[in-house]
């Protein structure tokens, strides 16, 4: 404040008839240019008397004439008091940690301290942590993958998972029923603890020839195929229809087939790019698939919103095996 009040001592130009372009006479000695440059130490020689700067105490700042400069009181008060008692001491609380205090100075003027309140280390420490402060100075959870609407629950993953679960009991169930175990052992064993291959393709599996006609496959009449229930290797004996090997009631599965869709058509069981979203293979295929749903499907969830989450889900799901029913091989059942 001494300084502030010292440099805007001294003539202005304008006031005197050797004014020159300069801010300050250079031929005034009681100038404080003069007075630094002719004096050891400026402070022996007497300052002027000056008006005091007024007392303001705005949150927004004030201006003076201290080379233009604003000055703000965003951290604290800044406006000059006029000394009415012997000193300032005791202005500020010793106990304060941040030298902040609301008692008045001897002018009866109060600080004007806008910085916002720390009055605990914890707080501040929860800050530096990571944390944020709460309207109660609590440390808060903060997470870049929330969504900003609340953190929003995955209830789509949550339904998928549910349904899918299911499922795959109702796959060894089935299993179960027509192999008599739940888990693949005859003719080979399931290396993903599963049902047989032939029971995934009757409960749905992508599967080609029950999709469309296969040429010496599925455009003979007389050929036989696989049953559900078979447990050997050899399946060329086993004389079930096309419409019985793939399940459904035979639909979508020309009459001559053993289906009931007209006869002479072809098979036509669209549906396969669908369902296979739902079916797993094994005990191990579906747990990898529950972690990686769970964990980064939920959050992606959180973030895109469950019906962005839902189309992108169902359209890699179903021309995941668009594409496979166009380019893996004919006999090669997929889920």
């Amino acid at each position: 404040m001494a300084a502030a009040e010292f440099y805007n001592t001294g003539p202005r130009p304008g006031s005197g008839p050797n004014d020159d372009d300069d801010d300050y006479d250079r031929h005034n000695t009681h100038s404080p240019i003069s007075s630094i440059s002719n004096s050891a130490s400026p402070v022996h020689k007497p300052l002027p008397s000056q008006p005091s700067f007024p007392p303001t105490h705005a949150a927004t700042g004030y201006t003076d004439d201290f080379f233009g400069r604003h000055h703000s009181t965003q951290s604290i008060d800044t406006a000059y008091h006029q000394p009415a008692g012997p000193s300032h001491s005791g202005s500020y609380s010793p106990h304060d940690p941040y030298g902040k205090s609301t008692e008045a100075y001897h002018d009866n003027i109060p600080l004007n301290d806008t910085r916002p309140a720390q009055n605990s280390s914890q707080n501040l420490a929860a800050v530096e942590g990571g944390g944020h402060v709460g309207s109660k100075g609590k440390k808060g959870k903060f997470s870049l993958l929330k969504s900003s609407k609340g953190g929003r629950r995955p209830w789509f993953c949550y339904l998928m998972a549910v349904i899918q679960i299911s499922v795959f009991i109702a796959e060894l169930a089935r299993n179960a029923v027509l192999t008599k175990t739940p888990i693949a052992i005859k003719p080979q064993f399931n290396p993903m603890i599963g049902p047989s291959v032939h029971v995934l393709i009757n409960m749905g599996a992508r599967f080609v020839p029950c999709m469309k006609t296969i040429e010496g496959i599925t455009d003979n009449p007389i050929t036989t195929y696989p049953c559900p229930d078979t447990t050997v290797a050899d399946t060329t004996k086993e004389g079930c229809t096309l419409a019985k090997w793939c399940g459904f009631g035979g639909a979508n599965i020309p009459s001559d087939l053993g289906g009931t869709a007209p006869k002479g058509g072809e098979p036509d069981q669209w549906y396969r790019f669908i369902t296979p979203i739902f079916l797993h293979a094994g005990l191990i295929h579906i747990a990898f698939n529950m972690l990686f749903q769970l964990k980064l499907g939920t959050d992606m969830e959180r973030e895109i919103g469950h019906l962005r989450f839902a189309v992108v889900y169902f359209a890699a799901g179903i021309f995941g095996f668009v594409f496979g029913g166009n380019f893996a091989p004919n006999g090669q059942p997929s889920t």
